[in-house]
């Protein structure tokens, strides 16, 4: 246990100052990712910049001169 606690004293300033998720996704979140989850399979939404379909297993994002990816559903 004492591996741990040194481990934790060692990166503890690093952890203070992590930024939390939301601190994070502000500066650069789409509103359009909030409605992922929502998504019944096989629907589509689609905007300016983003194309997002539901598939089984998650989903498939494009994006205008970007490409495309699929993301698992976690």
């Amino acid at each position: 246990m004492a591996r741990i606690d040194d481990v934790k004293n060692k990166f503890s300033a690093k952890l203070s100052n992590r930024k939390t998720i939301e601190e994070r996704e502000t500066k650069n979140y789409h509103p359009i990712f909030s409605e992922m989850s929502r998504m019944a399979l096989g629907e589509e939404i689609q905007d300016d910049v983003w194309n997002i379909v539901r598939v089984p297993g998650g989903y498939i994002v494009k994006r205008v001169n970007m490409g495309m990816v699929f993301v698992p559903q976690t």
